[in-house]
């Protein structure tokens, strides 16, 4: 007989500080208040901090053998797994750039889990070889799943193509972000860039934000005035952007930032935030960004979802570098006399963190 458990499994890569974590992140908090709690299963390396703080809202976070380096011992893991712990979830909410790995809703499925989720979080896998498996198991993925999640429309038809799905806003606490010239001016000084345009972006260190790209626009900026440039986030692709920016010749001006948990206060010191993404399924922090009151430069591979306060936002088609950095230095786009929060635009639009953890918590319901 299955226990009468308000526990939801969520299964996903990792837990770091991309955009799928800082949804669930968020959710978790909201999720909490309606008595459900999320586990978390992941198969690769996590954040210490992220980990906590899934744990403080009681929690379990599980690590298994990597996938798909490691499928068979990923197999044997997740077969015991469910075998012994499968009857206490009522749901398993697995999120995903594509559909490469069903063996969690498969064997959810077989040990009688009710609610099995799917959750598109991009437009595109990681490498182009899982493309074919992808749309292999689209063709498969209705015989495990009862509902289908999309952050945004682009990254519905990626995952579903013509099959029904529910849209749930990458939805963010739009107070935090909200635009605070205290925090700024703080931030500012810290860093020593109080009289200098401060241009910024926020995402994981990987091909898709397209960072290499980031750095030659920079190096345009430069040519036309005296900014600096903060890259905030991780990944793979680290230590190689640092080179590129020394050997660029603009290494004093670029400031690398990693584990930051307060993002909020970062874009507040900012001027302009720029994000030339090759692909997104939303672009959460676009959002933020535009919550804070910033001016935004972003590619055409954004969704129009992500597109709240269209005065703020001038998105570029291709465009070469020499393009871009004309964008961002003129004066409109750094240099702003007022800047104010648009907070309560954000939340009319439907990103507000409570009224989306609202309508999730009613699919576990039902």
């Amino acid at each position: 007989m299955r226990k009468e458990k308000k526990r939801v499994l969520h299964v996903l890569g990792h837990l770091r500080r991309g955009g799928a974590e800082i949804f669930l992140l968020n959710m978790v908090r909201e999720a909490e208040k309606s008595g459900i709690v999320f586990d978390v299963m992941t198969r690769g390396e996590n954040l210490p901090e992220v980990v906590e703080e899934i744990k403080k809202h009681g929690g379990k976070v599980m690590e298994t053998p990597e996938f798909p380096k490691h499928v068979w011992k990923n197999y044997r893991y997740l077969k015991r797994f469910f075998k012994e712990h499968g009857d206490e979830y009522r749901a398993i909410h697995v999120h995903a750039n594509s559909l490469l790995y069903l063996l969690p809703l498969k064997l959810a499925k077989k040990h009688g889990i009710p609610i099995r989720m799917i959750h598109s979080h991009n437009t595109q896998p990681a490498k182009s070889i899982y493309k074919v498996l992808h749309y292999l198991n689209r063709v498969r993925l209705g015989k495990y799943v009862t509902k289908r999640v999309a952050c945004s429309a682009a990254a519905g038809t990626w995952m579903f193509g013509r099959k029904p799905y529910e849209q749930i806003r990458n939805a963010i606490d739009v107070s935090k972000f909200s635009y605070n010239e205290q925090i700024r001016e703080r931030f500012r000084e810290r860093y020593q860039v109080s009289k200098v345009p401060v241009i910024g972006t926020v995402g994981r260190l990987e091909r898709q934000k397209n960072h290499f790209f980031l750095l030659d626009v920079f190096c345009e900026v430069r040519k036309r005035m005296n900014a600096v440039l903060f890259i905030i986030g991780e990944g793979s692709l680290e230590e190689k952007l640092k080179l590129y920016a020394r050997e660029k010749g603009v290494e004093e001006f670029v400031v690398f930032l990693k584990g930051i948990a307060n993002v909020n206060d970062y874009l507040q010191m900012m001027d302009v935030f720029v994000l030339p993404s090759l692909y997104e399924g939303l672009g959460i922090s676009v959002i933020e960004a535009q919550t804070a009151g910033l001016q935004v430069v972003i590619s055409d591979k954004i969704p129009n979802e992500a597109v709240l306060v269209p005065e703020n936002v001038r998105r570029i088609k291709n465009g070469t570098a020499q393009e871009w950095a004309e964008v961002i230095t003129e004066p409109g786009t750094y240099s702003q006399n007022t800047r104010k929060s648009w907070d309560e635009t954000v939340a009319k639009c439907g990103y507000d963190i409570v009224s989306e953890a609202k309508r999730l918590v009613k699919l576990y319901e039902m």
